[in-house]
C-alpha cells in the first residue's frame, strides 16, 4: 500500500475524507458572513478545532450566526487583522 503523501494545495478540496485523522486544526482567514466557513466542520471530525478570523465584528455576528444553526460546538471565531494575527 501505498504511503500517504500530504497536497499542499489550498482550498476545500484538500480536505478529503482519508485526512480527517490527521488534521486537528484549521484556520480560515476573512470568514465573512460564514457560508464557505461551515463547509470546513462538515470535512473535518468533530474533535478537531477549526479557527476563523475576520477584521468585521458583523460579518463574525453572522457567522456566529450560521455556526450556532448549524449545531457545531468546534468553531472558534475572532475579530482580528489577519495582517496583524499572523506575524
Amino acid at each position: 500500500m501505498a504511503a500517504l503523501r500530504p497536497r499542499w494545495n489550498t482550498g476545500l478540496a484538500s480536505l478529503r475524507w482519508s485526512w480527517r485523522a490527521y488534521i486537528q486544526k484549521v484556520l480560515e482567514v476573512g470568514v465573512g458572513p460564514g457560508q464557505i466557513l461551515l463547509e470546513v466542520p462538515r470535512r473535518v471530525d468533530r474533535t478537531n478545532w477549526v479557527y476563523g478570523l475576520d477584521l468585521s465584528w458583523m460579518m463574525l455576528a453572522k457567522a456566529r450566526q450560521c455556526v450556532r444553526r448549524a449545531g457545531y460546538g468546534n468553531v472558534s471565531l475572532e475579530e482580528a487583522d489577519s495582517a496583524v494575527a499572523l506575524r
